[in-house]
């Protein structure tokens, strides 16, 4: 006697057969444009001492809740941290500058960074 199998139409996969993660990551990838708006991805690299850039520390920029909430969006969807003042790895991610973090990813977007510092340099300290 044979066994039959049923066949069933899945719409879904189920939640246990993937790592949130990597639906969080699949989104902020997919979704890129909504979550940031517009980007300049051939924005040049311009420096003050007057406005928040790339090149402060996680730190100095949690003092601006302006510049932290575009930075962490940003990193987010490029390394899939949530980067939140007192949470996590916050300790040890306070010193870095974002400019560094995104240094040490290797599939990072050309002009990611680029236009991040074009979107903190808008915000004065």
């Amino acid at each position: 006697m044979k066994d039959s199998i049923t066949l069933e139409k899945v719409e879904k996969e189920p939640d246990s057969y993937t790592l949130p993660e990597f639906n969080e990551r699949q989104e902020g990838v997919a979704n890129w444009f909504k979550q940031m708006g517009s980007l300049d991805l051939k924005a040049p690299m311009e420096f003050t001492d007057d406005f928040y850039s790339v090149r402060d520390t996680m730190e100095e920029i949690s003092k601006n809740e302006e510049a932290l909430e575009i930075t962490s969006k940003a990193l987010k969807l490029a390394t899939n941290f949530d980067i939140k003042p007192g949470i996590g790895m916050w300790d040890m991610l306070k010193t870095m500058k974002p400019e560094a973090m995104t240094n040490m990813i290797s599939e990072i977007q050309d002009g990611f960074i680029e236009s991040l510092n074009a979107r903190m340099i808008k915000i004065k300290k």
